[in-house]
């Protein structure tokens, strides 16, 4: 087969464009050189560690028993889900929940030395204490659990929130309920009222009790029994009580 004038222009012309697309070679280099980057060159010998996002390193080897978040981080595989835990960053933590117990702290550990009338003021936030619910103190070294007591007044304006022994607010031992302390939460602060000039280390976190809505328990649903209903209720009605 022979080739014309034009023939032999495009073969040209053909020649010229692959050979500018070769790559010259270099002294020393070969077929097996590594281009890739350092992070690259790991992944592909195995040995990525998975603190990076995006890619999944190795089960046996890196991060076992875990799964990869969008952002990169690790987290427990098979976390077995919580009733009571209230951090929402928890893994275990359930959302939407229906009932359950909520705690947060609104008063963080620290010690205080309380002035002549027995007055201090815990650094803490008074607004995150509810009209209802329970105070878990931690009093110098001590356990309580106090419900929350609301005062309002004659407008129905709430004036403060209190828990504790109010002996040491009012001075009468007909008001005394046995705790060596009262906490007052209001809008200019949260006060402890206790013994005079001594040192006393104290931190507390509310506990909240959400109930199952009425609603939800109705004759539309499937049959409840009374132990159910006790089982769901127990602990609001021992709240009422306390409360009481």
């Amino acid at each position: 087969m022979q080739l014309d004038e034009n023939g032999l222009r495009v073969l040209v012309r053909w020649l010229l464009e692959q050979l500018g697309e070769k790559v010259d070679a270099v002294p020393g280099m070969g077929l097996s050189q590594n281009s890739l980057t350092d992070a690259d060159r790991l992944i592909l010998d195995g040995q990525y560690d998975g603190s990076g996002p995006g890619l999944v390193p190795d089960g046996q080897e890196a991060a076992p028993e875990t799964y990869l978040r969008s952002d990169g981080t690790w987290a427990p595989a098979g976390v077995q889900s919580d009733w009571e835990e209230s951090a929402a960053e928890s893994p275990a933590f359930i959302q939407n929940r229906p009932f359950g117990r909520t705690r947060f702290m609104v008063i963080p550990l620290q010690a205080l030395v309380t002035d002549g009338t027995g007055t201090a003021n815990p650094n803490g936030d008074a607004s995150l204490v509810p009209e209802e619910g329970e105070l878990r103190t931690e009093f110098d070294g001590q356990q309580f659990t106090l419900p929350l007591q609301p005062e309002y007044n004659a407008a129905g304006i709430l004036i403060c929130i209190r828990a504790g022994n109010r002996y040491f607010e009012t001075g009468n031992r007909a008001d005394s309920t046995g705790e060596p302390f009262c906490l007052i939460f209001s809008a200019s602060g949260i006060r402890l009222l206790t013994d005079a000039g001594k040192v006393h280390r104290i931190q507390a976190e509310v506990e909240i009790l959400r109930i199952l809505d009425a609603e939800w328990v109705g004759m539309d649903m499937d049959p409840i029994t009374d132990t159910e209903i006790d089982r769901l209720f127990a602990g609001a009605v021992d709240q009422v009580h306390m409360g009481g």
